[in-house]
């Protein structure tokens, strides 16, 4: 067995939703040898044959590799005249299951049931809209071909079919928050903008980046994601985003100044009505006692 000796292939749909650019399937071509998958997200599932001609090109153009055997379901999208006709004329060995048995097209059965369920949690997580579904299905895909699958011992899809370790360094969450370049607007207006990461643009070896405010995906070069951790100062932990008053001083050990509790005057002692534990209801710290205006009483001549 070899790359190309026999694809399996299977439409998904229609979705719930539409996606952003109005698509409601989706096919996926996997090569049986290597279990590289690429998927083309359809209008209709008339649009499988032609997804089906690309893929075929594809295959033969960048790797070299005809299709001999074609697997798939009796759908009605894989047994048109014009399907039918084209596979014929190039030679392709048509696979067909049976009607009601699903589990002999086990490949892309698997398939869609891993891909859709890494969308749903890629949507959950993320808390973007479901009409980025495709979006989440391109990078769910991009990640599976690189992975280790249990059909593969001790190689990924990519590898299998490029001969190539794939780069896994880029990997980033789907849905991340990113700064992008922005070199528009006036002298004064910020020069970059925050979207939300939704994959990579394998044409244009770039990032795709959704704009919530214009429910859009553009494809952007310049971009920087965002540390969602937070920093600990003193024992107090502040996002980024937040500033606490009085950062922006310093104290006598060049630290970030950090607010203080007000330190009890011994000399006060409390009053009847007060319970003489001073950390029942105050905390340990009882009030300034010290009228208004007068500043309150130090043993600490030297500041």
């Amino acid at each position: 067995m070899g790359v190309g000796d026999e694809i399996h292939s299977d439409i998904w749909g229609p979705a719930p939703v539409e996606t952003i650019n109005r698509k409601e399937y989706y096919v996926s071509f996997t090569d049986d040898h290597s279990r590289f998958t690429k998927i083309y997200l359809l209008r209709t599932k008339s649009e499988a044959f032609d997804s089906y001609c690309s893929f075929k090109a594809w295959l033969q153009t960048q790797h070299n590799h005809p299709i001999k055997k074609f697997h798939t379901d009796r759908g009605g999208e894989y047994l048109s005249n014009e399907f039918s006709n084209h596979l014929r004329k190039t030679g392709t060995i048509r696979r067909l299951t049976v009607h009601d048995t699903p589990e002999y097209n086990g490949v892309t059965e698997r398939l869609n049931r891993t891909l859709m369920e890494k969308v749903r949690a890629m949507l959950h997580d993320s808390q973007l809209p479901r009409f980025l579904w495709g979006e989440a299905l391109n990078y769910a895909v991009y990640v599976k071909n690189r992975t280790w699958t249990r059909s593969l011992k001790d190689s990924t899809p990519f590898e299998t079919l490029t001969g190539s370790k794939p780069n896994l360094s880029n990997m980033h969450p789907w849905g991340a928050k990113v700064w992008v370049h922005d070199t528009g607007g006036t002298k004064l207006d910020g020069r970059a903008k925050l979207g939300r990461w939704v994959g990579f643009d394998e044409e244009s070896a770039a990032h795709r980046v959704y704009w919530p405010e214009k429910r859009s995906v553009t494809v952007e070069r310049s971009v920087r994601f965002v540390d969602d951790e937070e920093v600990v100062v003193r024992g107090v932990t502040v996002p980024f985003e937040g500033e606490i008053p009085g950062f922006d001083k310093l104290d006598n050990d060049n630290q970030p100044f950090s607010p203080q509790l007000p330190i009890p005057n011994p000399n006060t002692q409390p009053s009847s009505t007060e319970s003489s534990d001073p950390t029942v209801e105050t905390g340990g710290v009882e009030p300034d006692t010290n009228p208004p205006g007068e500043p309150a009483s130090t043993d600490d001549k030297g500041g």
